[in-house]
């Protein structure tokens, strides 16, 4: 009996044991399928975020978009952000333009000596003056000089040493300045006025041939009534040189080159006319035609006829 009992729980244990065995693997698949959905749901949910474990490749992308989304946060520009305010400066005063100095316009200069200290024509002291001297060509004003010279306190004589005329005439190459020579006393001396467009005289066509030769006293000089005599141009007791010096500096300043070259050669037409004139005033006509030729091919620009001396 005791044997028979032993046996029915045996067989009921072996029973219960062999249907344990079949509900674990059930449950096992049931708690996967479990897990599987969740892991779905989660993906759902958030598709960045795997775990390391189950892939390798999705953690590695999962930290390259964090960082780019932190790069991208830091670089946008929050909207409480407010514009830089401009720094402001201080205003400086911008220097004042100063107003030109204006100087005396003198139209000629003397030439001082070296010795001379004190004018001439009143004994006064001769102090530094800048002025602005006038430059000509063809007789015309072609524009003005800056320059340093020795006026004088009383009169205001304006005069120059050598040197300082060497450095005005550097200035304004191919043009000519009326200097004079110490000692002359001007008949006017005051600054120059500006001519106006339609302030000059239109030339006449009077016959400057009519101009007398001279009576036999004159020698080789002009007569009385030529300009170029007025200015200290003749032959008797000169040389070229004094000639020249007078011809650039006071002739064609004042009368210009066409008038100049009028003036010769009538002079030297009115001596080869006179009988026996042409031997009579040989020298006088050689020395005309010298400085006829050479202020041509030193001014001459083709704006007039050439004067001819036969």
């Amino acid at each position: 009996m005791l044997y028979l009992i032993f046996a029915i729980v045996f067989v009921v244990l072996a029973i219960y044991l062999i249907k344990q065995n079949k509900l674990k693997p059930s449950q096992g698949n049931e708690s996967k399928k479990h897990e599987a959905i969740n892991t779905a749901q989660s993906l759902i949910a958030d598709p960045d975020d795997h775990s390391p474990k189950d892939n390798p490749n999705q953690a590695l992308h999962k930290r390259t978009y964090q960082q780019h989304q932190t790069t991208k946060n830091a670089n946008k520009p929050k909207n409480n952000s407010k514009p830089p305010k401009p720094i402001s400066q201080p205003v400086k005063n911008l220097p004042q333009q100063k107003s030109k100095q204006s100087f005396r316009k003198m139209a000629a200069i003397w030439r001082k000596p070296e010795d001379s200290d004190t004018c001439y024509r009143c004994s006064g002291t001769l102090t530094t003056e800048t002025i602005e001297l006038a430059s000509f060509k063809y007789g015309k004003i072609q524009s003005y000089v800056q320059t340093s010279v020795w006026a004088c306190s009383v009169c205001k004589y304006v005069c120059a040493n050598e040197s300082n005329i060497t450095l005005i005439k550097k200035q304004a190459p191919g043009c000519q300045f009326q200097i004079n020579e110490w000692g002359v006393i001007p008949k006017i001396m005051s600054p120059v006025i500006e001519p106006k467009i339609h302030d000059f005289q239109w030339p006449s066509t009077y016959a400057v041939e009519t101009l007398k030769p001279g009576n036999k006293s004159d020698g080789n000089r002009f007569g009385l009534e030529s300009p170029l005599h007025k200015l200290g141009y003749r032959i008797t007791d000169s040389n070229r040189t004094k000639r020249w010096t007078i011809l650039e500096n006071e002739a064609l300043p004042k009368l210009g080159l066409e008038k100049i070259a009028n003036v010769i050669a009538t002079n030297v037409k009115a001596r080869k006319r006179q009988k026996g004139g042409a031997k009579k005033y040989s020298h006088a006509i050689y020395e005309w035609e010298y400085d006829l030729k050479k202020l041509k091919d030193n001014y001459y620009k083709r704006d007039f006829q050439w004067p001819t001396t036969e």
